[in-house]
């Protein structure tokens, strides 16, 4: 199905192209062939009808004539189309219909059966039938196609047709290659064409069976048209195929029990913190989170340590030339995390943020507020009214509310033209349905480098919370589970591994890495409605040894921010006022301050109102301070403007 969408945009683009190019021009030249502006009209009639008829016969049986019908016009066809390229091979057009010819056209192939009677007796049966493809190998198409995108580098068209002939004939790879440079501008694309490049990538990952990822790029696709519904009618075969991978992994043979008490750990695995994952550029990684592009840098330079930038992560795990082969999966536990760093071999794994709660991305927003068929209901008013948190890192819910999202139907059947019951009779309710936590742009990934059973902890690197961070089994199980136990592993090829010393040689946790546990762990209680504990995570918090202005900062604020939730309103100014000492430029907890005074007549009512506002104010105007509050504040998170400008308003109820 996907294939014969393709051929209908070729024929499309074929007719237009017949329109606008030189291949309408008159070609009177000496030595130049055909001789007639005319002369590549056929052609595009010859194609349009080849791929329309053959494409009918490979549903049905044809007649003698309709198989002499299809031959016949794939070799007047095919031979125009090389006829142009030997006139001018630097013919971008020429060159574009010569390849789609070669890759798409169809022709027809004589098959012979033979069948033997009781009796012993022997007959051959002769069958005509049609193949797509004007030859068993698509080298000279695809040359074509490239060809005719190198020649005309601006044209969309081309490029987009190369990457699905790429994708067609099993490249996905190198297809990849094509669309991710055409989704960074090279060539510039319309909305129409980012749709279909969009769709593309999709598919382009979904041949790699990374679901997770093709689906990340069909929800881009839809944030470019909500309406788009060729994108939600694929997200139900998505989900299926994330589920028939689910059950078809299989379980390492000789895995030792999780519960010996053998420790397992790889030494040698560098460190990348989440601001280096954020440097780590690349169009192909426009939604993937810092995380999961610093926790598969980590992988890499382990076994590859001169790597640096995407373009090596490529180049290493291309599937025809890369020494290491990326292996995506989901495990049934950490029986099999320990067969993988047995054999030496670090471990990629996608979790929820925390035990507690994940961010929810937006297009999961957008879906809910579209009323995407969601059923059970989620309401986010009522989720806010239980968000203790500042909202400062944006929108955090339980894991139970991801759960319920990914039981939702994103569209119901007459949005998706589909029946009540699957092709299978199986209903709407038994089909499998998204996890919110594979999707890439809120994607929380880490590099599991060990195991210790007899103390029961998992040991991560985790790019904001450091270096062998140690995660009890439990939370690391809650964690695992809610991503569906997903893990990637880079295995070379050859089987060789580093060499690397025995024991560990990790750097301890810096202040600012054990802070960042403390906060996003109170945050996310917070977050949930649970107040007492996140007050607790925060206190602790404060009490790290050598803890930075910036971390205070937070902590402070965040503790100031429930009391105010609370309405225990002279505790919150107290504390919001302690953090403004800690980072005297931010002008947020000036503006919150104010707020409290002004609405409550609490800590000076309007008087301090006015002196707190005025304060703000002049702070949010001063933008040579406030560069100098951003280099106060802690470099292990995300988006440090928002977190000392102005605080976001209380949740509504």
């Amino acid at each position: 199905m996907i294939r014969m969408m393709r051929v209908s945009e070729l024929i499309a683009a074929v007719a237009l192209l017949c329109t606008t190019t030189g291949w309408a021009a008159k070609t009177n030249t000496p030595g130049s062939h055909p001789t007639t502006a005319m002369a590549p009209l056929p052609a595009m009639q010859d194609f349009t009808e080849n791929t329309a008829l053959g494409a009918e016969l490979e549903t049905r049986a044809g007649t003698e004539a309709e198989y002499s019908r299809v031959q016949k016009l794939a070799d007047r066809g095919l031979r125009v189309a090389r006829d142009l390229v030997a006139a001018n091979r630097q013919n971008a057009a020429a060159q574009y219909m010569l390849g789609s010819w070669l890759i798409y056209g169809y022709r027809v192939v004589t098959t012979q059966e033979t069948t033997t009677e009781a009796a012993g007796e022997t007959h051959s049966i002769q069958s005509r039938t049609v193949v797509v493809g004007m030859g068993d190998d698509p080298t000279e198409g695809l040359t074509a196609l490239k060809i005719a995108s190198d020649l005309a580098p601006a044209n969309a068209q081309y490029a987009l047709d190369y990457a699905a002939a790429l994708l067609d004939t099993g490249q996905s790879g190198q297809a990849l290659a094509v669309l991710q440079a055409a989704w960074g501008g090279k060539p510039a694309l319309n909305l129409q064409e980012k749709a279909r490049a969009g769709m593309l990538l999709s598919d382009a990952y979904a041949a790699r069976d990374r679901i997770s990822d093709a689906r990340k790029w069909l929800y881009a696709t839809l944030l470019l048209n909500a309406d788009n519904t060729e994108v939600v009618n694929r997200l139900p075969a998505l989900d299926t195929a994330m589920a028939a991978l689910a059950v078809a992994e299989p379980t390492p043979v000789g895995v030792p029990s999780a519960g010996s008490s053998a420790r397992a750990l790889i030494a040698g695995v560098p460190f990348i913190s989440i601001r280096e994952g954020c440097a780590i550029e690349h169009p192909s990684l426009t939604f993937e989170h810092p995380s999961s592009r610093a926790a598969h840098m980590m992988a890499l330079r382990y076994h590859r340590p001169e790597a640096r930038t995407w373009e090596d992560y490529l180049k290493a795990t291309d599937d025809q030339k890369g020494s290491l082969r990326e292996d995506w999966g989901h495990a049934k536990g950490l029986d099999e995390l320990r067969a993988f760093l047995s054999a030496g071999d670090p471990v990629i794994v996608v979790t929820a943020r925390t035990p507690y709660a994940h961010e929810l991305y937006g297009v999961f927003e957008m879906l809910l507020s579209l009323g995407a068929g969601g059923q059970p209901s989620v309401n986010l008013q009522d989720l806010d009214s239980q968000d203790y948190s500042s909202r400062i890192l944006g929108r955090m819910v339980g894991l139970d509310i991801h759960r319920k999202i990914g039981e939702m139907k994103l569209a119901n059947a007459e949005d998706t033209g589909t029946a009540d019951n699957g092709a299978d009779g199986e209903s709407p309710q038994d089909a499998p349905r998204m996890n919110p936590l594979h999707e890439s742009a809120t994607r929380c990934a880490r590099v599991v480098v060990g195991l210790d059973p007899a103390r029961r902890v998992v040991i991560v690197h985790d790019p904001v919370f450091g270096p062998a961070w140690e995660v009890p089994y439990d939370d690391f199980e809650v964690m695992w589970s809610a991503a569906d136990h997903m893990y990637c592993v880079l295995a070379p090829r050859d089987g060789t591994r580093p060499f690397v010393a025995t024991t560990s040689a990790y750097p301890p946790r810096t202040s600012d890495q054990r802070a960042a546990e403390h906060y996003l762990y109170g945050y996310s209680l917070a977050a949930t409605g649970k107040a007492t504990e996140a007050d607790e995570r925060y206190r602790a918090g404060l009490s790290v040894e050598g803890l930075s202005p910036g971390y205070r900062f937070l902590f402070l604020q965040e503790r100031g921010f429930l009391a105010y939730r609370q309405e225990r309103w002279e505790q919150a100014v107290s504390l919001l006022r302690q953090a403004a000492e800690q980072i005297p430029q931010a002008p947020g907890p000036w503006f919150r301050m104010a707020q409290i005074c002004r609405d409550t007549g609490a800590a000076g009512g309007k008087s301090a109102a006015d002196e707190f506002q005025k304060t703000a104010e002049e702070l949010a105007g001063d933008e040579a301070g406030m560069e100098v509050g951003l280099r106060a504040f802690p470099d292990n998170l995300l988006s440090p403007a928002p977190l000392i400008d102005i605080i976001p308003g209380p949740p509504p109820g």
